[in-house]
């Protein structure tokens, strides 16, 4: 009975040993996978309300101040109508002063917004209001479309929806989504950011992470992302791909990495395990003495 208690304390710390080299080993590496992803988002995110905030008008504005094409005075309702959702609902980026003075503002019926609700709606918990596109030509129509199966429960429409734009639409070589507009547009970032969307509904890691990887590559120094690549010097920054991109990372942050438990808390909990453990096994001793 000597030799087996012997064996029996060896075993547990050999437990308690190896439980906290995992937990201090994997702790850190966690971190480190989160921390462009969190550093990319604060950047974006103080961007978008630094440059493309109107503080006066309660509203979004199209582009940055100063723009030489004068997009700094488009506010569109379409654009602001996401913004609503986006101050609203999405806990990390949740500001209600700012979700009630765009509310107020979109009361005023500014341009595009019925596109807006029509486009953006499946992004809210109202997704159940959005009216499928069925459309093959636009990416962010089949990406949309994608979202709404995934979220109503049509996983295998979802699925096809996302198998389109993978085989159809997404250029491998250089980690962009070509369509229709491409032509015209460039590369849209806003539609990456989409295709992010979707695969993490879908829990697709490998396309989720290469979507990841080139956004981040595709962030400027001052946290903005350009609307699309046609031409670097008519193209800005503007709040819909902000807004979306922030939505997308954040999205794939939320189901990628979860917060990595206190260390010092499952210590304390894996040694009061082990002092029951002995405990059960030390009245089971004693009973069969």
């Amino acid at each position: 009975m000597k030799q087996c208690c012997k064996i029996y304390a060896f075993s547990l710390c050999l437990f308690l040993l190896f439980s906290v080299f995992i937990i201090v080993s994997v702790a850190p590496l966690l971190q480190q996978a989160v921390e462009p992803i969190d550093e990319a988002i604060g950047k974006g995110y103080r961007f978008l309300v630094s440059n493309l905030w109107d503080e006066e008008r309660g509203a979004y504005r199209e582009c940055p101040p100063s723009n030489p094409e004068g997009k700094d005075k488009n506010y569109w309702g379409d654009d602001n109508y996401l913004a609503y959702i986006f101050h609203s609902e999405y806990p990390s980026f949740k500001d209600e002063t700012k979700a009630q003075r765009i509310l107020l503002y979109l009361r005023t019926n500014p341009p595009y917004l019925e596109r807006g609700k029509q486009h953006w709606v499946v992004l809210s918990r109202n997704y159940t209001q959005f009216s499928p596109y069925n459309d093959n030509e636009y990416a962010d129509k089949v990406a949309l479309d994608g979202i709404y199966y995934a979220k109503s429960g049509a996983i295998e429409k979802a699925r096809e929806r996302f198998n389109y734009l993978i085989l159809k639409m997404y250029n491998s070589s250089i980690g962009l989504i070509e369509d229709k507009a491409t032509l015209k547009n460039g590369h849209e970032y806003y539609k990456l950011g989409l295709a992010l969307i979707l695969a993490v509904h879908l829990k697709n890691s490998t396309y989720a992470e290469a979507f990841v990887y080139k956004l981040l590559k595709l962030q400027r120094a001052d946290g903005s992302w350009l609307t699309d690549d046609l031409d670097q010097e008519t193209t800005y920054p503007n709040t819909e791909t902000t807004i979306i991109i922030l939505i997308a990372l954040t999205t794939y942050q939320e189901w990628c990495y979860s917060p990595p438990p206190n260390p010092l808390l499952v210590i304390v909990a894996l040694v009061i395990l082990a002092l029951c453990i002995y405990v059960l096994f030390e009245l089971f001793r004693r009973r069969h003495k």
